[in-house]
């Protein structure tokens, strides 16, 4: 019986942190075909990638500590830096601007042309 239970115990954490959910987007970046930005809109795409790489600085309890005091947790204080080109020239690396996430590893190519694409549609925050 004791062989029983452990060889059911060690079964069932094996079946149970074996399996995951993974999508191609975040498994395969850079593959053609992977990421789809045509639908980018601001609360099922773009926000999260928002939250997700910029919250930890530039929300509003730590924009004035971590983040210059750039705030990007409301559309209004995002509209700011999307309109000046800032929000994508440093998602970008781009020359003259500061390289963001600061200290992190840069977004993929696909949560960058997704940002993008929502910037190109009129970035409407719906």
């Amino acid at each position: 019986m004791k062989k029983f239970t452990a060889l059911f115990f060690i079964s069932f954490i094996f079946i149970n942190t074996s399996c995951y959910f993974d999508n191609a987007e975040e498994l395969y970046p850079d593959i053609p075909g992977a990421c789809d930005s045509s639908q980018a809109e601001y609360l099922p795409k773009v926000k999260p990638i928002i939250q997700q790489s910029c919250y930890t600085c530039h929300a509003s309890g730590n924009a004035n500590v971590l983040g210059a005091g750039i705030n990007l947790e409301t559309p209004s204080s995002l509209s700011v830096y999307v309109q000046n080109g800032s929000l994508v020239g440093s998602i970008e690396h781009a020359p003259g601007f500061s390289a963001m996430p600061q200290g992190g590893g840069k977004l993929t190519n696909c949560q960058i042309e997704t940002i993008k694409t929502w910037i190109s549609n009129g970035a409407v925050t719906n």
